[in-house]
């Protein structure tokens, strides 16, 4: 059986799951995928910035050692692993639909117009998961927006 790979774009539910509980598990299987198989991380630098500030910021909160220190040691394993992740330089457009969005999506989406066929993989219902403009839009880019546990079901 022939794995597919993927072109994976994370929000920032990867860095709130090392103590997040409720998405925790959830989100270590998916980084588990990420690792054995042959999927990527799609980041721009903007979108590399806001990873590693955010990483910088829980490091910082929670002292040298957290709960959940393993889930924070994978997670910065994988961001730079240059074998895992592709950085992309944002695109030269955009699309209108993302106007509305926060300044932290909008970064998630330009980095998923940067690399085609990307999945844009969130917990955010509101901005993300529940914007069909959106979703249509960029569907039409062949780019699709998934839950966490969606595509935990669509990644081998």
């Amino acid at each position: 059986m022939s794995v597919t790979k993927h072109y994976l774009v994370l929000d920032l539910f990867v860095i709130h799951a090392i103590h997040e509980y409720s998405i925790f598990l959830e989100t270590m299987e998916l980084l588990s995928k990420i690792f054995r198989k042959c999927h990527k991380i799609v980041v721009t630098p903007n979108l590399e910035k806001i990873y590693m500030k955010k990483l910088a910021e829980l490091r910082k909160r929670h002292g040298k050692y957290m709960i959940s220190d393993i889930a924070f040691k994978v997670l910065k394993g994988i961001l730079i692993n240059y074998a895992k992740v592709i950085r992309v330089n944002e695109p030269s457009y955009t699309i209108p639909e993302i106007e509305e969005l926060s300044e932290d999506d909008k970064v998630l989406v330009k980095a998923a117009i940067s690399k085609p066929s990307a999945i844009i993989i969130t917990t955010d219902r509101k901005d993300l998961l529940s914007n069909m403009k959106l979703k249509k839009a960029l569907k039409n880019k062949n780019i699709e927006i998934l839950s966490l546990k969606e595509a935990l079901e669509y990644i081998n």
